[in-house]
């Protein structure tokens, strides 16, 4: 929700990754991984200075094949 309290129509960075690789490639699957740092968790009490949040946006095959998904993260070091 937006700060007036209206759902905002701004997509997160994730999904415009994934849609944008979609519309370009038109592969059978997209997993978007994004890790930041974000100085809004601290401001809402997060003691942990430098705290990472983790993003995954999944499509097409990998929303179903769990199997994709596992191989995925294992291959990009994920598996924690």
């Amino acid at each position: 929700m937006g700060a007036r309290g209206k759902k905002s129509k701004r997509l997160r960075p994730a999904q415009e990754a994934a849609i944008e690789l979609e519309r370009i490639i038109e592969p059978h699957g997209v997993i978007v991984h994004l890790r930041a740092r974000h100085s809004c968790t601290q401001c809402r009490g997060v003691r942990e200075v430098g705290a990472l949040t983790r993003t995954i946006e999944r499509r097409g095959d990998y929303v179903s094949n769990h199997q994709l998904v596992a191989e995925f993260m294992s291959l990009a070091g994920l598996n924690h």
